[in-house]
Order: C-alpha cells, then sequence, then structure tokens
C-alpha cells in the first residue's frame, strides 16, 4: 500500500472540493468506499508486467532469427 487518504465532502451547495494527488510509484488498484466519486482529468500509463515484456522479446528474437536465415539461404 502507498497511501490512505479520506476525505468528508461537507459543501451543501454540491460544488466539488478538490483533493489531488499524484504518484512515481506505478499504482495497480485504487479503491473508493462511499457513495458518491467524481473523478476528472484522470490520466494513467499503463505498465506492462514482467510477463508481457518476455514474450515480446522472445517474439521479436524469433522474428529476428527467421530472417537471419532467410537471408542466409539466398546468399
Amino acid at each position: 500500500m502507498i497511501d490512505t487518504q479520506s476525505f468528508l465532502y461537507s459543501r451543501a451547495d454540491g460544488v466539488l472540493e478538490w483533493h489531488g494527488f499524484s504518484s512515481s510509484i506505478p499504482i495497480k488498484l485504487l479503491d473508493y468506499i462511499g457513495g458518491l466519486v467524481a473523478i476528472d482529468g484522470l490520466q494513467a500509463d499503463p505498465v506492462p508486467e514482467p510477463a508481457t515484456l518476455f514474450l515480446l522479446g522472445s517474439g521479436l528474437a524469433g522474428l529476428g532469427g527467421m530472417a537471419w536465415r532467410r537471408h542466409r539461404r539466398k546468399s
């Protein structure tokens, strides 16, 4: 867990209050507990899992090997 924050919206006029945050640590999950939640301007950069990067690298290495063998057969 990176952090826990609680906010009590006390405005009766319906105006939203800004409680922003940012993190340099990748966030995997956000839990919202309560009746009403408003999100504005959410920016997310997906972080690939290590297994995904391994599969991508293996596939690229395989394609490179196939191209090298094809080039070698032609010469």
